[in-house]
């Protein structure tokens, strides 16, 4: 269940706010703030349908996702807090990251509605050829487990239209790539400080866009799960650097321009786009004090993602080499190793944190299917039955 739902009960809360009717159920509490069931319905409501299919005929599964996810969202109300006294918000670096995470929202809202959630038809003999061709990328071990067509069929379908989605994309960003400015001169200059190990000029500019002018400041803030010191220990040669600034320069470009397509489309404006970014300072303050306080302490090695690479090409023998994934890899590795001291944190801080066991049964009946109920209702007759008999004894003890 971890993996599936994985680092969205850790980043994807933070776009959740917490209820504002008196009729929720308060669920959480610790120091001033409150856990209503509103936001646990949105959350739950936007779980992939596997997920809340899985959750709701699996009461202990539902039990730990309704109690973790409530005592998470009170750490991470805690964690912002805790966040506004240290100067954080008034830095430089989070204005530029709230800028960037809108963008990211933004495009990434455009993009869902432009390109995603098409349903197309793909002819039975396309899929069953598909079919065919992911067993015959599979071990003897694996065609073991592998399930009948008809059994993965939608999942083979999706994944076509996916990549028919990307293709679309591809061909819709081409002419936005050809806009994008790219000094040369500068980014060589750039390149080999970087590649001699000296420190860059933030203020440089690496690309334009019309009236737009992109720095090595926006470069970094746009890094994200990497740090320029990451790139540094992938790069083994100089044009490898080189390739790195000039990609970056353009992909900047680009989002530049998918953003102000998203703008003059009027997606800005959109109730979806406003509930998504209402809790945007929150998210990148969270962010930035856990790198403070956890993330600093990470230290991936070539050794660790090695292992990982191994781990995933015994599922897939098709997978690209190494040394063209080794950043993707890495950042996978860095994910997985941040998802976890997130946890441990949010897990340390459930001590301060008052959780409500008859709001969260509440929620949890209501949640699952009828046949767990139906279970729930049987235990609940079977305990009070059981505590019939035991009273009964206590009254008669009283009244001798």
């Amino acid at each position: 269940m971890k993996k599936s739902l994985g680092l969205f009960l850790i980043f994807v809360l933070f776009l959740v706010a917490c209820g504002k009717k008196q009729e929720d159920a308060l669920l959480a509490s610790a120091k001033g703030v409150e856990i209503k069931a509103t936001a646990l319905e949105k959350i739950f409501s936007n779980l992939p349908e596997q997920d809340k299919s899985r959750l709701a005929a699996n009461k202990f599964e539902m039990d730990n996702f309704v109690r973790n996810t409530a005592a998470q969202l009170a750490s991470i109300d805690l964690i912002a807090i805790n966040a506004e006294g240290t100067g954080l918000k008034d830095s430089k670096d989070f204005a530029e990251r709230v800028r960037l995470g809108k963008q990211e929202i933004l495009i990434r809202t455009f993009v869902s509605d432009k390109f995603m959630g098409k349903d197309e038809d793909v002819p039975e003999e396309v899929l069953k050829e598909e079919y065919e061709k992911i067993k015959a990328s599979l071990t003897e071990e694996q065609l073991k487990d592998y399930p009948e067509f008809e059994a993965v069929k939608a999942r083979i379908k999706q994944q076509i239209v996916n990549q028919k989605v990307q293709q679309e994309f591809q061909t819709f960003v081409s002419p936005l790539s050809a806009k994008v400015k790219v000094n040369d001169e500068n980014l060589q200059k750039i390149s080999d400080d970087f590649w001699n190990g000296k420190e860059l000029d933030n203020e440089m500019v690496i690309s334009e866009v019309e009236d737009n002018v992109i720095k090595v400041s926006d470069l970094l803030v746009s890094l994200g799960e990497l740090s320029l010191s990451d790139v540094r220990a992938q790069v083994k040669k100089k044009e490898e650097a080189e390739q790195f600034f000039r990609r970056s320069a353009e992909n900047l470009g680009i989002n530049l321009q998918l953003e102000q397509i998203a703008k003059d489309e009027g997606f800005a404006k959109t109730d979806k786009f406003k509930e998504d970014t209402k809790d945007i300072d929150k998210i990148i303050l969270v962010n930035l004090y856990l790198s403070k306080e956890i993330f600093s302490t990470i230290n991936v090695s070539d050794e660790d993602v090695k292992t990982e690479y191994k781990r995933l090409k015994k599922n897939n023998k098709e997978i690209e080499p190494l040394d063209k994934i080794f950043d993707q890899v890495k950042i996978r590795v860095i994910a997985m190793v941040r998802e976890q001291l997130v946890l441990e944190y949010l897990n340390a801080m459930k001590k301060e944190i008052t959780i409500y066991e008859g709001a969260i049964n509440d929620f949890i009946y209501q949640h699952v299917n009828e046949q767990v109920k139906a279970e729930i209702d049987s235990e609940k007759q079977s305990v009070e039955k059981s505590e019939e008999p035991k009273e009964s004894e206590e009254l008669k003890s009283e009244s001798e």
